[in-house]
């Protein structure tokens, strides 16, 4: 039996045993279990977890790959659509606007609401 189709083999044994398990703790009425949470520091099982930490203002801010929350006139909340085809200069420049707009908006809607509140 060659490699490949002996891991497939152990592959789908494991899958079934997963399902089975899983069938079984349902019929009991069990729910099943969590994964054990993770130690301080430990990163996610996830591989495609690229988040990357910048800091504004002197606190730290953490971005995943969909980049940085736009904040709308309104306080409506966006994504920039093409963040995953800028470049590092790009990112750069965009975020550096964008920390100072985002700040100047929500001051903005923070003194409404103050506003609002006292009349």
């Amino acid at each position: 039996m060659d490699p490949v189709s002996e891991s497939e083999e152990l592959a789908s044994a494991s899958a079934s045993t997963s399902v089975a398990q899983t069938e079984t703790q349902a019929q009991a009425g069990m729910l099943p279990a969590l994964p054990a949470p993770l130690a301080e520091g430990e990163a996610s099982g996830d591989a495609n977890n690229d988040t990357t930490v910048i800091e504004v203002n002197g606190a730290a801010v953490m971005l995943d790959k969909l980049g940085p929350m736009v904040v709308g006139r309104d306080g409506m909340l966006s994504r920039i659509a093409n963040w995953g085809e800028m470049t590092k200069i790009e990112r750069d420049n965009t975020l550096r606007i964008l920390c100072k707009r985002n700040q100047l908006r929500l001051a903005n809607l923070h003194g409404n609401d103050n506003d609002e509140k006292q009349t």
